[in-house]
């Protein structure tokens, strides 16, 4: 798929950067793969220049691939590093319009904002895009790390929508509804994470009064850039729509790769997100342009791959989600491949639950209807099981532990461990 609103935007932003004289990054890129910006006149010669990797930017001091004066720079943002261990800078100078309705037409007027994105690196962005929305909305700015006070914030403000991680949502919720009311939030907005389809129905239940948006954003453009419609927020789907701002956007082998242009400072030129999408519509009835998205997941995060058996982790959780009233909700699932030359596939369930622990009875009681489940329910493919998986020599049974601690320190239920790969 490729999708460029305005073909002439995009060469003379293509010319405006190799032309530049503050920074030859992209000119030299354009020289080293033979292939001149000049002769980019339609889509087949756009595509022909080389693709952008994170890797390529952190290899390069963010000073060096400025292309403003540093005096026209704005702030600074960064990657937190989670998954390549080094955090990726990018600087940024002012940009007119984020073209981003956050409030999506909703008649809500104050945002609670818990998502840790938008508390630090791009607290600024937010508040511009909260204020360019219509109807605009005014910020709250919670904490984090503290949710009680954040629904406190949120009482004392009169939020009606919230802005959060899916995993800071529903640990939020309990909170909510001991110190405000959930029913007073109309909205949540939701980035940051995977929204697989238990939480949304978890945050559905937990918000009976809300509409959940999810949106998807990325720090190397300090904005969101994929956004649904009223329609397809009232239709429950996660779907997307392009923003403007985005000069081009390709999904390549499934991966979306964009080309961003309003970030004077920063621009990228066709860089590889590591996210995938599928393209669920060419248009949409909501009357909005170009083609609407759906998430697939992100390399090396919402997918495991052992042996030749893909697990999608939004399958394995909707399918923890009935065992948690059993073994609670404090558990991780960790992916592993055996040491031996076989290399099958090794699932642990770590459950980390002070009642639990303590509870030797209750842990036979735990693993005596959890495994059967798992061997019977967990779909390995279209039609075979785990069960079927382990008779046919590619996986071992699964192990379900009880832990004071987890072995891995981590927000995230499941875990895939670097020998899995």
């Amino acid at each position: 798929m490729f999708y460029a609103p305005d073909m002439e935007r995009l060469r003379a932003f293509l010319s405006r950067t190799v032309e530049s004289p503050i920074s030859s990054f992209y000119r030299d890129r354009f020289l080293a793969s033979g292939i001149s910006a000049e002769s980019v006149t339609d889509q087949h010669s756009f595509q022909k220049l080389p693709f952008l990797t994170r890797a390529e930017l952190e290899s390069v001091s963010p000073l060096q691939r400025t292309y403003v004066p540093q005096e026209e720079v704005l702030f600074a943002s960064y990657t937190s590093g989670t998954t390549s261990g080094k955090p990726l800078i990018t600087l940024f100078s002012d940009i007119e319009r984020y073209d981003v309705n956050i409030s999506h037409g909703y008649p809500v007027s104050r945002a609670l904002v818990v998502n840790p994105v938008f508390l630090k690196n791009l607290s600024y962005v937010f508040l511009r895009m909260a204020r360019e929305s219509d109807p605009p909305l005014s910020v709250t700015y919670g904490d984090s790390q503290n949710l009680v006070n954040s629904a406190i914030l949120a009482r004392e403000t009169a939020c009606d929508m919230l802005v959060a991680t899916p995993t800071l949502a529903l640990h939020l919720a309990g909170p909510m509804a001991a110190h405000y009311d959930v029913s007073k939030i109309k909205l949540i907005s939701l980035a940051s994470e995977s929204l697989t389809r238990a939480k949304r129905a978890q945050l559905s239940a937990l918000y009976p009064a809300a509409r959940i948006a999810n949106v998807y954003g990325m720090s190397e453009v300090a904005q969101l850039i994929l956004v649904p419609c009223k329609k397809i927020i009232e239709e429950g789907r996660d779907a997307f729509h392009v923003v403007p701002t985005l000069a081009a956007v390709e999904l390549v082998d499934g991966e979306l790769v964009i080309t961003y242009d309003r970030n004077r400072a920063g621009p990228l030129i066709r860089y590889c997100t590591g996210d995938h999408f599928v393209v669920e519509s060419e248009h949409c009835d909501c009357g909005l342009p170009g083609p609407v998205l759906g998430w697939e997941g992100r390399t090396g995060v919402d997918t495991v791959k052992v042996n030749g058996i893909e697990i999608k982790l939004s399958d394995v959780e909707a399918l923890f989600a009935p065992l948690t009233p059993l073994m609670s909700d404090h558990y991780q699932v960790h992916f592993y491949t055996t040491d031996d030359a076989s290399s099958k596939l090794r699932v642990v369930v770590e459950i980390s639950d002070p009642v639990i622990f303590r509870n030797s009875m209750l842990q036979e009681r735990i693993r005596a209807e959890v495994l059967p489940h798992l061997l019977a329910k967990w779909k390995m493919g279209s039609a075979s099981t785990f069960a079927d998986a382990i008779s046919r020599g590619f996986a071992i049974p699964p192990e379900i532990v009880f832990v004071e601690r987890f072995s891995h320190e981590s927000p995230r239920k499941f875990n895939a461990n670097s020998n899995a790969w």
